[in-house]
């Protein structure tokens, strides 16, 4: 494997995963709206196409020549109903059979942040309620936005006038009427890109990744930019409650290359220390 299309490459996750490809040597091809959204160090660094990924025309562009490809498609933090991810995956799956591109992983995660907090810059804890967990800063402190996790179950997670919600699940794990309402419309078009990819006849990986965070809410003893290689992969169910996204990143591109997970729905969760 030599060249890779990323797509969702300015997201969380997808950023994470453009980075690890370039560390590895490969030539990563990205298909971005807006190419300014990528951090200007990797722009230089990556072939970029701008377009978008419900346009059949804009994918095939960014599939022809690759060896593989790899899908962190998000909705930013918009949870309200739509078919944007699970179009993004038809136009996906039609391209690489047209271009003979036959190897493709997957992320189908749930993620909302407020845009106004800087998550990443605060240390914190994970309060876990059932299959959802949220990040605050200090469980004694936690006041303000209450955040309904699940049925009655609520967690307040606000702290110095911040509101942080960092709820994700592996939610394709557990029967939809065990998803917290808030996410089951983007857990349903999660459904549909995971159906498209099970009938598409390729080799594909589906990670279903739990609440993913930063590094410095652990306080791992390795950097920021680097992957701790620390993490338990397990077919069928989620093995823990937490990922980083620079663990859930490196595991995406590898995974490209591991026959063992082709055509496998996958949970992975950080080994914590």
């Amino acid at each position: 494997m030599k060249q890779i299309a990323i797509f969702g490459a300015t997201g969380q996750v997808g950023l994470w995963a453009t980075r690890r490809a370039l560390a590895l040597g490969l030539s990563v091809r990205v298909l971005l709206r807006e190419p300014t959204r990528l951090p200007e160090e990797l722009r230089s660094k990556v072939d970029v196409k701008q377009g978008d990924a419900t346009k059949l025309e804009d994918v095939q562009a960014t599939v022809e020549g690759v060896d593989a490809v790899l899908v962190a498609l998000g909705t930013r933090n918009d949870i309200s109903a739509s078919t944007t991810m699970s179009e993004g995956m038809r136009n996906i799956i039609t391209a690489m059979k047209s271009c003979n591109v036959d190897t493709v992983s997957v992320c189908l995660s749930v993620i909302k942040i407020d845009e106004s907090d800087d998550v990443e810059a605060c240390s914190g804890v994970v309060v876990e309620v059932d299959i959802c967990a949220a990040v605050v800063q200090d469980i004694n402190r936690c006041e303000g936005t209450e955040v309904e996790i699940l049925g009655d179950s609520k967690v307040d997670c606000e702290f110095d006038g911040r509101k942080v919600l960092g709820d994700a699940g592996s939610f394709l794990f557990y029967d939809l009427e065990k998803i917290p309402p808030m996410f089951r419309h983007v857990t349903a078009d999660h459904q549909r890109m995971l159906d498209s990819i099970k009938g598409s006849g390729l080799k594909w990986i589906a990670v279903l990744p739990p609440h993913f965070t930063g590094e410095s809410f652990y306080m791992h003893r390795h950097t920021l930019d680097s992957p701790s290689s620390k993490y338990t992969v397990k077919e069928g169910s989620s093995p823990g409650r937490t990922i980083t996204k620079q663990d859930l990143g490196q595991f995406l591109v590898e995974s490209l290359s591991l026959p063992q997970y082709y055509n496998k729905v996958l949970g992975i969760a950080t080994n914590m220390e």
